[in-house]
Order: C-alpha cells, then structure tokens, then sequence
C-alpha cells in the first residue's frame, strides 16, 4: 500500500453555521439559515477546539469557494467518528470560505460586541 500524495486530497473541516444577521448580502445568504463553512487545514480534535467554537457567536466574512480550478472535484466528507472509508459527496457550490483562511472570522464576546456596528458603520454608502 503506497503513501497518498497530497495533492489527491483536501483536507479541513466543515462547520454548520446558523446566519443570525447580515451585514452585507451579496452571496445569497439569507437570515435563520444554516450555512457549511469549509476551513482548510489539518481538522482539530473537540478538545482543542478549530477555527470556530461550538456554540460560539462570530462576525465572519464569507466568500463562494472557487470552482474554477477543481480542488474540490470529487471530494468526500469524512466524519473522523466514523471508520468507513466512505462519505456523502462534497457540495462545494452549496459552501462558502471564510475569507484569508479562517483570518476573516472574529469571535464576538462581551469586550468587543460593538465590532459589528463599527463594520456596518463602514459598509453604510
């Protein structure tokens, strides 16, 4: 059994997130809905927590993934819980990325609640 090689996959990991408000709307994101969010990378563990905490509330800026050169043809979903080699089919057009790989997503606590005015305050024409 040979070494796979690296540029036959693509690794990161897949967050559900629900969309509580939009800023600007130009990616057809829509209020309440739940969105997929790939983050490349190697995949952390539940105990080191990833680029987005459980339950955590975040101002991310999201883009389309890119089509255009096929890194994405073909690729599985892969639950580490699950021992099949086996996963549903990745929908890449049905996804979004966080912008500057995983820099465009800031956790929002008490200290810095008031980022997200100052950002629709930029966005205003």
């Amino acid at each position: 059994m040979g070494i796979a090689n690296p540029r036959d996959y693509v690794v990161g990991s897949l967050y559900n997130v629900r969309v509580e408000k939009i800023l600007k709307n130009d990616n057809g994101v829509r209020i309440r809905r739940t969105l997929r969010v790939f983050v490349p990378g190697f995949m952390a563990s539940a105990h080191e927590g990833g680029a987005l905490l459980p339950q955590g509330k975040y101002l991310v800026f999201l883009e389309r993934l890119n089509l255009e050169d096929g890194t994405f043809s073909g690729t599985k979903v892969h639950k580490p819980e699950t021992k099949s080699a086996n996963g549903e089919n990745f929908d890449p057009k049905s996804s979004f990325a966080i912008v500057q790989s995983g820099n465009g997503a800031v956790q929002i606590t008490k200290k810095n609640l008031g980022i997200i005015g100052q950002v629709q305050a930029l966005l205003r024409p």
